[in-house]
């Protein structure tokens, strides 16, 4: 009994070991990560993910503020499986984009990537957005007010068969440490 006992507690001891070590992601890095919800794709659609900024304002009869930088961001797209996809040539679907305010920039995965010359009719995937850090801790974050977007539209007909947009959180920045 006191082996079993022993067995089970150092399965506990490397679980939570695990769990704290891999598991847990650090909630800095959690929030400059935008996953989009699980959308389906078929055959002979293309999914598109969009990020976009606003402009700056300018009050009229007011010279226009200094321009805020560009939001950096890597869009990519992820299987239900978790793994990013790959092209024909290997290498992953994903852009690097540098979105100036007012600037929309996308990334296109069409369904040749995700399918091949398998037999599936449909896949899931999610679209992701990691934004980049500010530029100083204590600078006003340029891709705060960034917004994701995904849609799906028909290759044949052009038509858009689904549109989900969810803007990322507010990310406030942090204060240094003196």
């Amino acid at each position: 009994m006191t082996i079993k006992r022993r067995k089970k507690s150092a399965y506990v001891k490397a679980g939570m070991a695990l769990a704290a070590t891999t598991l847990i992601p650090d909630s800095a890095a959690a929030r400059r990560l935008v996953t989009m919800p699980a959308v389906s794709l078929g055959r002979l659609q293309t999914a598109q993910i969009h990020l976009g900024t606003p402009p700056e304002p300018i009050a009229e009869g007011e010279p226009p503020e200094p321009v805020r930088p560009a939001c950096e961001a890597t869009l990519s797209f992820i299987g239900a499986d978790g793994r990013p996809f790959v092209d024909r040539t290997g290498r992953r679907v994903e852009r690097v984009v540098s979105v100036a305010p007012g600037e929309t920039k996308s990334l296109s995965l069409p369904s040749s990537v995700v399918f091949g010359d398998g037999a599936a009719l449909r896949a899931l995937f999610r679209a992701t957005v990691r934004l980049g850090e500010p530029p100083e801790p204590v600078a006003p974050d340029p891709c705060a007010a960034a917004q994701v977007s995904v849609e799906i539209y028909d290759n044949l007909t052009g038509r858009t068969t689904i549109s989900i947009g969810t803007p990322p959180e507010p990310v406030k920045p942090q204060q240094r440490e003196q």
